[in-house]
């Protein structure tokens, strides 16, 4: 019996997936700003309202900054996964 052809692509997203990032820790997130426990409470969408509120008070305080508001805070790049994109995509945001 053969595999349907779903299967044996999410199979190969999965793999490939897989390879990209060949070790993820498990469900634990490393920070800067916070503790572990604290940083492991946190989701995507806090984090970046609260990246959204500091890049407006930097702003203020030197407007510069604000070309980077977009980029780095834009809609777009809280639901934007760096393991799901290839290491060229993910090299062209770095700019």
């Amino acid at each position: 019996m053969t595999k349907p052809k779903a299967v044996t692509s999410l199979q190969q997203q999965l793999s490939a997936l897989e390879a990209r990032a060949p070790h993820i820790p498990s469900k634990q997130k490393v920070s800067l700003l916070f503790d572990k426990k604290t940083a492991n409470q946190l989701d995507y969408s806090t984090l970046h309202a609260l990246g959204e509120e500091g890049i407006e008070e930097l702003i203020t305080i030197e407007p510069r900054f604000t070309p980077y508001k977009t980029s780095l805070f834009g809609a777009s790049t809280v639901e934007y996964d760096r393991l799901l994109h290839t290491n060229a995509e993910n090299a062209a945001l770095n700019g």
